[in-house]
């Protein structure tokens, strides 16, 4: 029955776990490059961010290429912080 439904009318439910974005991802949301996206991250645990940056955390186990993600609240924070109209 819901394949009849058109696509505009059908709903989705989100996970409702958090979700942790990399800095790719970031950079696409943005629309910057991922050099610029960088700038704005305040990568845990390697520096020290301003209040004005993005907090990326390192999911990688201990010895292991770090693995930077931020966190879906962090980017909402982020933005909201910034101006931005989430949708």
């Amino acid at each position: 029955m819901t394949d009849q439904v058109p696509y505009a009318l059908r709903r989705v439910r989100l996970p409702e776990h958090p979700i942790l974005y990399t800095v790719d991802q970031v950079a696409v949301i943005l629309s910057l490059s991922i050099e610029q996206t960088r700038h704005r991250i305040a990568f845990t645990g390697r520096e020290l961010g301003g209040s004005r940056r993005m907090k990326a955390i390192n999911i990688s186990e201990p010895g292991d290429k770090p693995e930077w993600r931020v966190s879906e609240r962090e980017l909402k924070l982020w933005l909201a912080r910034h101006g931005w109209k989430i949708e």
